[in-house]
């Protein structure tokens, strides 16, 4: 019986794949209009890590909890994360590899046993070859093509949460991290959501001197006091992207970060309404 429902799910996700064949780039936010360089954004985060753990205050190591915060639990492993807004649970609506044209234009081809380089060969006027996975949002997110292979299980139906990669020195910005299986995966962001999607946010207001957020759907954000530079250069209407802070050190009084599809940063903040 297990393994009849794992064929079901494994056919409708496959089935997925294929049913949003017809999507164009112009459908989607563009990434990164005003983003700095990776190694410039590698080094900013850096000295913020830096100056944090050199500055940060013995209490702030308590157990205490933002009253507002719940548990997020890794459901195939022991971690624990933490959320105010529950836009942060995010499902896998298809995996494979995503081919983008100069007009725009995207086909998804879902067969796994194709390398990187024969497409590359069949589609000489791509503009952009990669094993990705779109996200509910319709963001499109990048996949190292040896990890292609650990995406093959994922159902619509499972909990996918958007964590920052820690390593400096990776080419990779961020992890997705499938709650049900487990499974981390290094990813970077090529396509934001559909524009004025139904899943999709934006800024609406922003207090610099408070350091606070308004989006679309009424929650209002509160930005930890380290990423003060990097919230100056957002603006209303900018689109973000819920994931979690997975940070030792801040975890628990900010656990969210909201990423910014305009410039390819992220500020770690809780939602406080």
């Amino acid at each position: 019986m297990k393994n009849l429902i794992r064929w079901v799910g494994t056919f409708v996700f496959a089935f997925s794949i294929f049913s949003l064949a017809g999507d164009h780039a112009d459908d989607l936010l563009p990434v990164g209009k005003r983003a700095m360089s990776r190694a410039l954004r590698a080094e900013l985060y850096q000295d913020i890590a830096l100056r944090m753990q050199e500055e940060i205050e013995e209490e702030e190591g308590e157990e205490d909890i933002a009253s507002a915060a719940f548990g997020v639990e890794c459901l195939a492993s022991d971690k624990i994360y933490y959320t105010t807004h529950d836009g942060v649970f995010h499902s896998p609506y298809k995996s494979g590899y995503v081919i983008i044209f100069a007009d725009g234009c995207i086909e998804w081809v879902a067969d796994s046993s194709y390398s990187l380089k024969a497409l590359k060969q069949l589609y000489p006027l791509a503009v952009w070859v990669s094993w990705a996975v779109q996200l509910e949002d319709g963001s499109i997110w990048e996949i190292p093509e040896g990890d292609r292979y650990r995406t093959l299980d994922w159902f619509s139906s499972d909990s996918v949460v958007i964590i920052p990669n820690d390593s400096w020195f990776s080419s990779y910005d961020y992890k997705l991290v499938n709650r049900n299986t487990g499974v981390e995966l290094k990813t970077n962001l090529v396509l934001g959501p559909y524009v004025n999607g139904c899943f999709t946010h934006w800024i609406i207001d922003i207090c610099y001197a408070t350091r606070e957020i308004v989006l679309e759907d009424g929650s209002i954000w509160h930005v930890c006091g380290w990423y003060q530079d990097i919230l100056n250069s957002w603006l209303p209407g900018d689109v973000l992207i819920i994931g979690l802070n997975d940070s030792s050190l801040t975890m628990k009084e900010h656990p969210n970060i909201l990423i910014n599809v305009e410039d390819q940063r992220y500020v770690n903040c809780n939602c406080i309404y």
